[in-house]
């Protein structure tokens, strides 16, 4: 993932940091401690950067720089790293690599925005994916958008494994259509209906479904 990637974007830069912030996540609920690697450290730290360069007047992201101008999912991507990698209680991913709070809550509202307007409803079955993950992202910035989400429970046998996933985090801990949406992505993966796609080894899917 550090050295993947030839030419870096948006997308390949929030890989780094949202890993970075599940490794750190994963080192507190273990008890364990990250061992120090400098290589590791220097290249979060520089996706980091890159990122924020990349942030747009409005809030959004490019893909390759803010100057490209703003793009939908390049904005779902970069909100979704700035808001993992500064989540509350989120130790520095890495010396360098403190999100600042302004980057933050612009990355929100640009988010709030784009999922109000409809700007992320374009065709196909990614979009709904992608939409459900923004759901996500607004809940976990304690933005929730309640009717959208409510919206997209109600039309849930229509959805796919990594729909569902990610709308199952739109919801809190507590709530039992947490636990309905999260129970019916993996039914889907390891008992695919016949009329859907098939994401019986779909990585993506399966590690959506686990989280």
């Amino acid at each position: 993932l550090l050295r993947g990637a030839w030419v870096r974007s948006t997308a390949s830069d929030a890989a780094i940091v949202i890993a970075a912030a599940a490794n750190s996540r994963r080192a507190r609920g273990t008890g364990e401690g990250t061992h120090e690697d400098r290589e590791r450290d220097a290249a979060v730290a520089a996706a980091r950067r890159r990122l924020v360069s990349r942030q747009t007047q409005s809030g959004g992201f490019g893909w390759y720089s803010a100057q490209g101008g703003e793009n939908p999912q390049a904005t779902l991507l970069g909100a979704f790293a700035v808001l993992e990698a500064s989540a509350e209680g989120q130790a520095p991913l890495a010396p360098g690599a403190v999100v600042p709070p302004r980057v933050r809550e612009l990355a929100i509202e640009r988010l709030v925005a784009l999922v109000r307007d409809g700007e992320l409803q374009y065709y196909g079955r990614d979009a709904m994916d992608d939409q459900a993950m923004a759901l996500r992202i607004l809940a976990s910035g304690d933005r929730p958008n309640e009717t959208m989400r409510e919206a997209a429970f109600a039309r849930r046998q229509f959805a796919s494994p990594i729909e569902l996933a990610h709308l199952a985090m739109a919801y809190g801990r507590g709530d039992t259509q947490r636990a309905t949406l999260a129970l019916e992505a993996a039914r889907r993966i390891l008992e695919p209906r016949p009329a859907d796609p098939t994401y019986v080894g779909d990585a993506r899917a399966i590690a959506l479904a686990c989280e």
